[in-house]
C-alpha cells in the first residue's frame, strides 16, 4: 500500500494505458480515472470503493484488464457491464453482489477470465443465474 486516499491530478496522465492502485486508502470510487480514455489495464483491488460501480467506467471503452476485487461492492452488477469489447479479464471476487448475473456477460466475447467467487452478503443470497 502507498497510503493514496486520493487520484487528484492523474486525468492529466490522458497517455496512460496501466494504472495499478491496488490496496491504498480510497473511501469512494476516484472518478478520475473516468477521463483516462486510453486505459486498458485498471487494478484497483483490496479498496473501499463500495457501494456501487459508478457508470462513469463507461467511458473506459479500452479496458482488456479490470480487477476490482475486494472493494466493497454490493448490490447488482449493472447491465452495461457488457459495454466493453476488449475485455478479456475481469475480477469482482470477495464483493458483495447480490442478484442474476447480467446476461451482458454475453456481450464481452474476448472475455478469457472471469472471477465472481466469494460474493459475502450478510444472509443474503449472492449471485445466481
Amino acid at each position: 500500500s502507498t497510503g493514496l486516499s486520493s487520484l487528484d491530478g492523474i486525468e492529466a496522465a490522458s497517455q496512460l494505458t496501466l494504472l495499478h492502485a491496488m490496496d491504498n486508502e480510497f473511501t469512494f470510487f476516484p472518478e478520475e480515472i473516468f477521463q483516462l480514455e486510453n486505459l486498458q489495464v485498471l487494478f484497483l483491488s483490496s479498496n473501499n470503493l463500495g457501494p456501487e460501480l459508478p457508470s462513469g467506467l463507461q467511458a473506459l471503452s479500452n479496458l482488456v484488464f479490470f480487477a476490482c476485487s475486494d472493494c466493497g461492492l454490493s448490490g447488482g452488477i449493472p447491465e452495461w457491464i457488457g459495454e466493453f469489447p476488449e475485455l478479456e479479464y475481469l475480477n469482482f471476487n470477495h464483493n458483495g453482489f447480490t442478484g442474476e448475473i447480467p446476461s451482458a456477460f454475453s456481450r464481452l466475447t474476448n472475455l478469457k477470465h472471469l472471477d465472481l467467487s466469494e460474493q459475502q452478503v450478510n444472509g443474503a443470497p449472492g449471485l445466481n443465474g
